[in-house]
């Protein structure tokens, strides 16, 4: 799972690691990847990847994201 700026470039990688199928949850602080800056306001886009045991990507989704505080 991966925040990533409107123009694509990573802001945050959030999971990298396999899980189940199924819901999961996940919490986002807000922080960069560095964990020292808060994110600005604005338009972000998430990354949902479905990775095969080889390491292919199986499927793909991106969603929007909105961060107003």
């Amino acid at each position: 799972l991966e925040i990533l700026t409107p123009a694509g470039q990573l802001v945050r990688s959030l999971v990298n690691a396999p899980k189940g199928a199924g819901n999961q949850t996940v919490i986002w602080d807000g922080k960069d990847e560095n964990r020292r800056c808060a994110v600005e306001n604005g338009d972000y886009q998430i990354r949902v990847r479905a990775m095969g045991t080889d390491g292919s990507i199986l499927d793909e989704k991106i969603g929007n994201l909105t961060v107003f505080r």
